[in-house]
């Protein structure tokens, strides 16, 4: 599960967001499953969350649901 901050939501506008995580995510599943890693870490998204109200950047380390 993913969760964005308003931050994020108003920089991806509507569903520009949630194509952003996607790209995200699969930059990242790129990166862990390359060949010189002996672990592997398969990630998978079962959803994407826009937490309405939050800010998350890096200041307030408080409830990031």
């Amino acid at each position: 599960m993913v969760f964005y901050d308003d931050s994020f939501a108003n920089q991806f506008k509507g569903d520009a967001a949630t194509k952003e995580v996607k790209k995200l995510v699969a930059q990242a599943k790129t990166a862990y499953s390359h060949k010189s890693l002996s672990v592997k870490i398969q990630l998978d998204t079962m959803a994407i969350h826009h937490s309405k109200g939050r800010k998350w950047d890096g200041e307030n380390a408080d409830g990031y649901l």
